[in-house]
């Protein structure tokens, strides 16, 4: 038997169990606790999403996974941040379920969900795949952090001879061949004093640094050594001389002249404070502030604020001193920006534009009323026109005298008008003649339309009366067909129950019957003679009885040619050796004759076509029972057979 190689499991919340290094790129303090839970950003929303903002491909709204880093001690803080995503394969939609196989450096473990995120939160050494099934995820070492390992190597010989000066970072005791850690963004409140001199002083745990944020990360530390027994240039003296020591100057050399650079290229300008300001959302799940601001004054938790994102920005208001350090340091008093138009001016802008846009609209609409309404008149006009003779029209000119030539302009103008108020005048009172002729022709025919009314009213009641003798009847016929199906269910009721009342009848009266025989073939003593009689009487009425499903066959009912006493016999004791001693029992109690007359009758009762013929088997219901009458008559036939040719050859 082949024995299975052994696979190594890992989980829980503990960093360094395949990597000793971890714990120092990982942890932001020493002894510190991991924990890792999911983030769902819609778990405390107190508003419903709107649906049109929905999405089935939206990765915001899908829960992430968080790691809470707690600081030891019974006052420990907490702070959390987003673990990063593992690369996932072309058509791999997540990371799948765990825990699960997992390839780490060429070694299949069985990983937990747990272990597999602290891999992730190494991201400077390790990459984390997730490829497509049937394949396991993989956490792979990075190319440069390879190379690095094999530097180690070369810089750190075992013979202890010291390597060429090259610029190298902060190592660790544990290994000094680490990588560097990025800067890790934390969601919390920046530590307090004795977190941060215990982030510095501890030797085992360094900060691990980045070019960006080494001054800050310098100073911190600076700050934090201040109250300890050694002066801020003075390390504390170690067992690691020779190169180390001198490796160690030149990088607070480098520093030294890196803080100077940068802090000339900070120093104040005559830029107005006013222009450096700008409006920034604050955010409660943002990102808190660099370590380097730890003693600053805590965010506002006002919905708007303005701050400088430079944090080194000078107020107008601060005297021209020295840059203050990272530990020192305070944000200026934010201001408030003038105000160049008046509040409500938007509001009574767009007031007096909605005015107006309200005045065009009603002046637009007047106009059109105007246009159609004068349309309408001249129409009127035309038509009222058309009716008045030629002569008519022409005749109210040819009588007026012909107008004076006016002595000055005044009275030229005055003529015109006072020519068309009388035609004016005359084209209404003949529009009120044309409507006064056509009222009059409608009062004329109005018997006519009146009589066409009414023909159609009383048409219109009697097709209603018609539909209504319609339904009515219909509603009759409905009634009947109802009445003559209720009482059809009555009598076909009446006849069942009456049908039903007879088999019960007849049933108790057999039941009756069968009793009384019960009773009187179980008492008194038990002989042939009796046997005799008994299977005359029971014959008699199980030739004439008629079998069916409601007035089935049984056994106490059918006359079994046996001596054994009715109250004691069952279907075993029906055989062959039974039938024979019955009636080798009652030959002598009868003549040859009626014998033989006897013994033909028994044949042809227990004949198997017989009994086919009247249906006795087919009446009995129940499967076992049906066997056992079959079974036992068919035994008797076939033991009469023998006796019934027995006495026909005898003749």
């Amino acid at each position: 038997m082949t024995n299975l190689p052994h696979i190594r499991t890992i989980q829980g919340t503990t960093t360094g169990l395949l990597d000793p290094t971890q714990p120092a790129r990982l942890h932001r303090i020493s002894g510190s606790t991991l924990f890792f839970a999911s983030f769902h950003p819609l778990t405390a929303t107190p508003r419903t999403e709107s649906f049109e903002n929905l999405s089935l491909n939206d990765e915001a709204t899908r829960p992430k996974r968080v790691v809470i880093e707690t600081t030891p001690g019974p006052q420990g803080t907490s702070s959390w941040r987003f673990v990063p995503r593992a690369r996932l394969a072309p058509g791999v939609n997540d990371e799948g379920s765990w825990p699960r196989l997992v390839d780490i450096c060429g070694e299949v473990v069985y990983c937990s969900q747990d272990q597999w995120d602290i891999y992730k939160l190494d991201s400077t050494v390790y990459q984390c795949s997730v490829p497509a099934d049937p394949e396991k995820p993989t956490i792979t070492r990075k190319k440069a952090f390879e190379r690095a390992s094999v530097d180690d190597t070369d810089r750190h010989p075992v013979n202890g001879t010291s390597a060429p000066k090259t610029k190298r970072r902060l190592s660790t005791p544990s290994d000094d061949g680490a990588p560097p850690n990025p800067r890790k963004r934390f969601r919390s409140a920046a530590p307090d004093d004795d977190a941060m001199s215990e982030l510095g002083s501890d030797a085992a745990h360094p900060i691990p640094i980045l070019d960006d944020e080494e001054n800050e990360v310098e100073d911190l530390l600076g700050d934090s050594s201040r109250g300890s027994s050694h002066a801020p240039g003075i390390r504390k003296t170690t067992s690691r001389t020779g190169p180390r020591r001198r490796t160690r100057e030149e990088t607070e050399s480098q520093r030294q002249r890196r803080r100077e650079k940068i802090a000339s290229r900070t120093r104040p300008t005559n830029t107005p404070y006013e222009e450096s300001q700008e409006v920034d959302m604050i955010d409660l799940t943002a990102d808190t502030p660099n370590k380097s601001h730890a003693g600053s004054a805590p965010f506002s938790t006002t919905a708007k604020r303005k701050i400088s994102p430079d944090p080194h920005v000078r107020s107008p208001n601060e005297p021209t001193t020295p840059r203050p350090g990272p530990s020192d340091y305070t944000p200026s008093q934010p201001r408030k920006r003038y105000r160049t138009v008046s509040p409500t001016a938007p509001k009574q802008e767009f007031g007096a534009k909605r005015a107006e846009r309200q005045h065009r609209r009603e002046e637009n609409s007047k106009a059109r009323f105007d246009s159609k309404r004068a349309a309408w008149h001249n129409s009127f006009i035309q038509d009222v026109m058309a009716d008045i003779p030629e002569e008519l029209r022409n005749g109210a000119h040819a009588h007026e005298p012909e107008p004076e030539q006016p002595p000055d302009s005044s009275d030229h103008t005055q003529q015109p008008e006072d020519q068309a108020a009388p035609d004016e005048e005359a084209q209404r009172q003949a529009a009120i003649e044309e409507s006064r002729r056509k009222l009059a022709e409608l009062e004329k025919d109005r018997p006519l339309w009146e009589e066409a009314a009414r023909m159609r009213t009383e048409a219109e009641r009697a097709a209603e009366e018609q539909k209504r003798a319609q339904r009515e009847a219909q509603r009759r016929a409905a009634e009947a067909e109802e009445r003559r199906r209720q009482q059809q269910e009555r009598e076909r009721a009446e006849a069942e129950r009456r049908a039903r009342a007879a088999r019960e009848q007849a049933a108790r009266e057999q039941e009756h019957r069968r009793r009384q025989q019960q009773q009187r073939w179980t008492y008194g003593p038990w002989t042939t003679q009796r046997a005799l009689e008994r299977y005359k009487v029971l014959s008699e009425a199980f030739d004439g009885a008629k079998f069916s499903e409601e007035s089935p066959a049984s056994f106490d009912a059918i006359p079994w040619p046996v001596l054994q006493a009715p109250a004691l016999l069952v279907v075993e004791d029906i055989d062959w050796t039974a039938v024979e001693a019955f009636f080798r029992s009652v030959r002598p109690h009868m003549r040859a004759q009626d014998y033989k007359a006897f013994v033909q009758e028994s044949h042809r009762r227990f004949h198997p076509d017989r009994w086919r013929a009247r249906g006795i088997l087919r009446s009995v219901a129940d499967e076992e029972t049906r066997s056992c009458l079959e079974v036992a008559s068919n035994t008797v036939a076939q033991a009469l057979t023998p006796l019934w040719r027995e006495i026909v050859k005898g003749g």
